[in-house]
């Protein structure tokens, strides 16, 4: 097959940020000026992080200098530094940096060059680039950023979740710095391929095409005259790829690639991309990870209708900002009932504890690249750009509006392939033990494209008074909803086992905990890929989701409040006679027992 059969709308976008002097090296944010945005934050300082694998690959080298791109001149001073610990009140962990006056200041790109360059021993097991920046107001807002997902991430030191601290901001962009890099082992010629996505996870088998999208960035120290690239899907060569044009900084490709020339089967495929030769160049390519770059992608002949949307939100008792969150959250479920919100308590900050928390908590949150609280994935999907996704801490219309609109745009783009559902449940008074039945139905692609799957079930309990901290950083008693109080599961889900033809039927039994109402507790199940320590970070993404609700099971449907809204009606001992005109439904006065309230029985503990 020939590459000119294979892609057409061919595109190259060529940048000029960091044209390199010679014998120096711009590592870090590479793309074209005309994409640097300012963002809507007032942080004191934001930085980079430079991985061990920068590190070791430039060990010997020497960071003369650094380039930072500021949004406004309206700034009384910006210091640069390279730091083995980005704290403002620390700066002797700096190991290089430079203070540049505000009328020396410029929008856009400016460069310094430290006056004691630091040599990487390659040892470092982190290093961090960025700025702290003094400004006379928060209309400054000096921060520029690139969009479009990058290598590097963002750091944001400012006022948020637990106070003044650094926060990951990488859902916002690529913070527009790099490191200038001289002597020892710099290549003359490095190209690196980079960022690679496709304009879609799941293609049906009649599909025209896909359109792919990848940067070829030049970690050289001269300018590549041009790269060969070779294209193969699921190992098999497809074409090759030849940029003629001159890269000194990095190139952006936006292909369309014909899927029906491919013929593919229906499930899951892979498509690498590779650095073969520079042009008039002698390397030896594929030596280095950065020579190459590997996505996956599934075909499909048929979806089922998805009937339950898993919305993890993972919360802290300590984030501030958590309350307008689930106010949030509760808008977007009126609007959409087949949401399913699982709030996963977790403990980021070791001085910190949440009740909350299950042990599970941390590998959830490890395994989803989640580094700050609230953030959210709808039904495991990873959307490029977003692999945090950040729910905004506003209750407005346009936090409902963002996560509305995301989850549309996953469903649309993220085919159902099998059907779940909680067929029964039952509780056992006697032994104090709830008994849940999860069963499901396979589509035809199902196994192609998930082989079994997992199955994880849930449970989640709304109204559970604790502490909580608020917007002014105070503490006080909050009503907490969605809060996932139990894994019946393995955490990352059971192994399915498929009856003939295409169903599954599991049952669980739970030891049910003195803590938990189960008036006020729903059952999850949701059905997903298989989950291991190899599984990329794009392939976990749930197929169906179903939840159930424990208070339909319970004996004579007594329903045990814990905090409930107020209202102001009488309360009721069970001859009839009435005990209270209080107009708080969470009577504290009353003594523990069984009470008629609105009309139905009532437990106060």
């Amino acid at each position: 097959m020939s590459f000119q059969k294979l892609f057409f709308s061919f595109l190259v976008s060529l940048a000029a940020v960091a044209v390199q002097a010679q014998g120096t090296l711009n590592v870090g944010y590479v793309t074209d000026d005309d994409a640097l945005q300012v963002i809507d934050a007032q942080p004191q300082g934001v930085c980079s992080l430079i991985g061990q694998d920068l590190i070791t690959k430039y060990a010997g080298s020497a960071i003369v200098g650094m380039r930072i791109s500021l949004g406004s001149t309206a700034v009384n001073s910006v210091r640069a530094f390279v730091s083995a610990d980005p704290n403002p009140n620390k700066p002797a962990q700096d190991v290089a940096s430079y203070t540049l006056s505000g009328e020396n200041v410029v929008e856009g790109w400016n460069q310094v060059t430290f006056a004691t360059p630091y040599v990487i021993k390659g040892t470092e097991e982190e290093l961090y680039m960025g700025y702290y920046v003094d400004y006379p107001s928060t209309e400054s807002r000096p921060i520029m950023v690139n969009t479009t997902e990058r290598t590097y991430g963002l750091l944001a030191y400012t006022n948020d979740t637990y106070g003044l601290g650094w926060y990951d901001y990488s859902s916002s962009g690529t913070l527009a710095v790099q490191l200038v890099l001289s002597g020892g082992n710099l290549p003359d010629y490095d190209p690196a391929v980079v960022g690679f996505a496709t304009d879609a996870r799941y293609y049906k088998s009649d599909a025209t095409e896909m359109r792919i999208r990848f940067f070829v960035e030049n970690h050289g120290t001269k300018a590549l005259p041009g790269v060969t690239l070779d294209l193969t899907v699921d190992e098999t060569p497809v074409g090759q790829l030849v940029i003629d044009e001159e890269i000194t900084s990095s190139s952006m490709v936006n292909q369309a690639l014909s899927l029906q020339d491919l013929g593919l089967a229906a499930g899951q495929h892979t498509f690498t991309i590779k650095i073969l030769s520079v042009k008039d160049a002698t390397i030896t390519p594929g030596t280095e990870a950065d020579d190459q770059t590997t996505t996956s992608f599934q075909i499909y002949t048929n979806s089922l209708t998805r009937t339950g949307q898993l919305m993890e939100v993972y919360v802290s008792q300590q984030s501030r900002s958590i309350p307008a969150v689930q106010e949030a959250v509760a808008a977007l479920v009126k609007s959409k009932p087949a949401v399913i919100p699982v709030f996963i308590h977790t403990d980021l900050l070791d001085s910190q504890s949440d009740v909350f928390a299950l042990p599970q908590a941390a590998d959830l949150g490890e395994r989803f690249g989640l580094f700050d609280v609230p953030a959210m994935t709808f039904n495991r999907v990873v959307v490029s750009g977003y692999a945090n996704m950040l729910l905004q801490p506003d209750t407005g219309e346009s936090a409902v509006a963002n996560m509305s609109g995301l989850l549309d745009y996953i469903d649309a783009g993220t085919p159902s392939f099998a059907t779940v559902s909680i067929k029964s449940a039952t509780y056992n008074e006697a032994t104090n033990e709830l008994v849940i039945t999860v069963t499901g139905k396979r589509g035809g692609d199902y196994l192609n494209i998930f082989g079994d799957g997992a199955v994880t079930l849930y449970l989640t309990e709304d109204q559970v008074m604790a502490d909580q901290t608020l917007a002014d950083g105070s503490v006080a008693t909050f009503a907490h909803d969605y809060v996932l109080r139990h894994i019946a599961t393995a955490t990352f889900g059971d192994a399915v086992a498929w009856n003939t033809p295409m169903s599954f039927t599991k049952e669980y039994t739970i030891s049910v905990d003195p803590s938990w109402n189960l008036a006020n507790m729903h059952a999850v199940a949701f059905l997903g890929k298989t989950i291991t320590d190899g599984t990329l970070l794009d392939n976990c993404d749930v197929t169906n989701a179903a939840t159930f609700a424990l208070s339909t099971i319970l004996p004579d449907a007594v329903t045990s409040v814990a905090a409930p809204a107020p209202v102001a009606t009488p309360w009721y001992d069970l001859s009839g006679r009435q005990v209270s005109h209080q107009t708080s439904a969470f009577s504290p006065q009353l003594p523990r027992g069984l009470y008629i309230h609105n009309g139905q029985k009532v437990v106060v503990k």
